[in-house]
């Protein structure tokens, strides 16, 4: 990608990304510290996710339905307009207002969501060859996973030198920066793949609605697979969520630094292999790179089992085990993720692409807490170990069969 591209780019979707991340975590850190009650925030997330689910669909008509850039635009500006309004209500109040917090929580989850979906509709409109999805795709990760890994971080640092009303304004001022690097991103109105729907389908254009893009999805085997694949995926890993604190528990004595050390090397792991597709032509897109990377968290999962009962006992060299498969499990993850969603955007038609990157979000939306749900009764009633040894089983069996049917289709 040309620098032209490549710095607007960045800086849009670090200056929304990041400043979300903050202000959400903020937002925890201050219902947590006034309410001393965990549940309280639990409860706002919970009506954030339903909110930002039930969105997503209208999000994937409206990416593919209305120009790119002033959908971008739009979405900057309503931001922009509704913490303006929260920071002028919440001025001055030590004790934060339910309603705001809970109006800022579904703003974000919304329009991240819509920035995001619109963000990966646009790569064929943004770069100007095959070679230059995969740095996209990685640009934007690393800047994603960045975000993931220090907005926390800053909240937690900032929290107590400033109040609600000042961090809603930090947003607003990151909202705005967003909005001015968003203005330099030049759109090209022709994909340079030249690819639509008549040379898809080979029929006339079809109806721009929601059930037209699961159909054509349905009829894409390969993409349908690796969908499914992604979501099997996502599931499986949340056994990581809910296993690595019972493993602190368990072996650490709750030490809290070593849950936020394992944490973090999954999102350091992410963010080095999405910096490494950013900048360098590694031609992401082969299906092989894909089953290889699922392949790599399998054993991950696995190996978390030998290396607890080998270790065990000397919790040093337990933790820089874990942290090593955190890492590789982050490079894996990502790399998988970044080679999906360069196919997808090579192979599915521009004016379905909205949409379709609408279903994966919600898919992985779902699988994630429904994974975590499930995982949780799962610790309760057994061995962790063996959780975790089943887990590798089935995504290793899985990433088998899926191996056996992309050879079948001579695409392997």
């Amino acid at each position: 990608m040309t620098l032209r591209v490549r710095l607007p780019l960045f800086l849009t979707v670090l200056f929304t990304q990041f400043g979300s991340a903050v202000l959400t975590f903020f937002l925890s850190l201050t219902i947590l510290m006034q309410t001393k009650s965990p549940l309280a925030f639990s409860q706002i997330v919970l009506i954030g996710s339903v909110v930002s689910l039930l969105g997503t669909p209208v999000i994937g008509l409206m990416v593919d339905r209305y120009p790119k850039k002033p959908l971008l635009l739009m979405a900057q500006l309503t931001s922009m307009l509704i913490l303006a309004m929260c920071f002028f209500f919440s001025m001055n109040q030590v004790t934060p207002n339910f309603f705001i917090v809970i109006l800022i929580v579904v703003l974000l989850n919304l329009m991240d969501s819509l920035v995001s979906t619109t963000i990966l509709a646009s790569a064929v409109h943004l770069v100007e060859s095959e070679e230059e999805l995969g740095q996209f795709n990685g640009l934007i990760q690393s800047v994603d996973s960045a975000s993931s890994l220090l907005g926390p971080v800053v909240a937690g640092a900032i929290y107590p030198l400033i109040s609600l009303d000042m961090a809603i304004g930090l947003e607003l001022l990151l909202e705005g920066l967003g909005l001015i690097s968003l203005c330099f991103l030049s759109f090209s109105n022709r994909p340079f793949q030249q690819l639509d729907d008549d040379m898809v389908d080979g029929n006339a254009k079809e109806e721009q609605t929601l059930k037209a893009a699961l159909s054509y999805l349905f009829d894409q085997k390969v993409l349908l697979i690796l969908l499914f694949g992604m979501l099997v995926m996502n599931f499986l890993l949340s056994a990581l969520v809910i296993g690595f604190p019972i493993i602190v528990t368990t072996y650490f004595s709750e030490n809290s630094l070593a849950v936020g050390i394992l944490e973090a090397s999954v999102s350091v792991g992410m963010l080095l292999a999405s910096s490494v597709f950013a900048y360098r032509s590694i031609n992401p897109d082969k299906i092989s790179l894909i089953i290889k990377s699922w392949l790599v968290s399998g054993f991950c999962l696995f190996a978390i089992v030998f290396g607890v009962t080998i270790f065990k006992h000397n919790l040093f060299f337990l933790l820089i085990f874990l942290v090593i498969i955190n890492l590789m499990i982050g490079l894996a993850l990502t790399a998988g993720r970044i080679s999906i969603l360069t196919l997808f955007q090579k192979q599915i038609a521009p004016s379905k692409q909205g949409r379709i990157f609408a279903i994966l979000d919600v898919l992985v939306q779902v699988s994630v807490p429904v994974g975590t749900l499930i995982f949780g009764l799962l610790f309760e009633c057994f061995p962790i170990l063996t959780v975790f040894f089943v887990s590798g089983f089935l995504m290793l069996a899985f990433v088998a069969y899926l191996n056996r049917f992309l050879k079948k289709k001579d695409l392997l």
